[in-house]
């Protein structure tokens, strides 16, 4: 049962590297639910939702979240090669509890 956790948590991080991946080549951006597009601009908005004279572009949009990817696909990584490393160091002890027995 432990190493099925183990083989969850590599799929995880596999996972999170192939949406780190998605991310970068085929970002979507939403300004309040709806999907922007090259040319748009979203008005920030305050905590009281009144709209407020700053503006993002589409563009620094994705320029932020591509910024941000490079972290995603290192946690991924991290995360499967952790999870094989504790998973190489099940096998070696269940091996040498076999070379006991």
């Amino acid at each position: 049962m432990k190493r099925v956790g183990l083989w969850a948590f590599i799929a995880a991080g596999v996972i999170i590297v192939a949406w780190g991946v998605s991310s970068w080549v085929s970002p979507t951006m939403l300004c309040r639910g709806v999907e922007m597009g090259p040319g748009d601009v979203c008005h920030y908005s305050s905590r009281t939702d009144e709209r407020t004279s700053r503006v993002q572009t589409y563009e620094d949009r994705v320029a932020e979240a591509r910024s941000q990817v490079p972290f995603a696909i290192a946690t991924g990584l991290g995360m499967a090669a952790f999870g094989g490393w504790l998973l190489r160091q099940d096998l070696k002890a269940a091996e040498q509890d076999a070379v006991r027995d």
